[in-house]
């Protein structure tokens, strides 16, 4: 019996059939959010894109753990998982960074920027690590597109990826790895 494995999709929509009305939203602000701390260091990080006071769409770069890497060794292929989710979820969070966006965008301008730039691409370390550089890259092409607007914002948040909380820890990045 030949049984054959699903392909693998770096991008999903749960559920599927709101992709296009996420991919439609306008954006308000965004902002970057570490959540709660790992066991082995650190927070997971991810991007919410902000519609109203009550509507978020969240970027959230995560370790697939069963897929293997191709490039990062022992590694596993990521997923970005963009839903929709409610204010309630920002209460776990242990450190917000809000970068102001530019007017007139929508949630498939960051989308469309990740795909183009195939940072949808991503591989976790074997330790499922690598989500703040995702993060942190992720920022970095928002800002270089023009699509996040304030300078100094931008190295806030930077240097926010950079600390561990709630502890107010130095902790350097754990780099993942594109692939194509």
């Amino acid at each position: 019996m030949n049984i054959q494995q699903p392909t693998f999709t770096p991008i999903q929509y749960p559920p599927a059939r709101e992709k296009e009305s996420i991919l439609n939203l306008p954006i308000a602000s965004l902002v970057a959010v570490a959540h709660e701390s790992l066991p082995q260091g650190g927070n997971h990080w991810s991007i919410y894109l902000i519609a109203t006071e009550t509507d978020y769409i969240r970027l959230d770069m995560t370790s697939s753990y069963i897929v293997p890497a191709t490039v990062s060794p022992r590694g596993s292929k990521g997923i970005l998982i963009v839903s929709h989710v409610d204010s309630s979820r920002l209460c776990t969070a242990t450190k917000v960074a809000r970068l102001d966006v530019r007017s007139g965008l929508y949630v498939s301008d960051f989308v469309d920027l990740l795909v183009r730039k195939k940072r949808h691409l991503y591989e976790f370390n074997e330790a499922g690590q690598g989500c703040r550089f995702g993060v942190h890259d992720q920022i970095d092409h928002f800002w270089d597109e023009g699509l996040v607007v304030d300078g100094r914002q931008v190295e806030q948040a930077r240097s926010a990826i950079l600390v561990m909380y709630p502890g107010l820890l130095a902790y350097g990045l754990v780099v993942g790895e594109y692939y194509s």
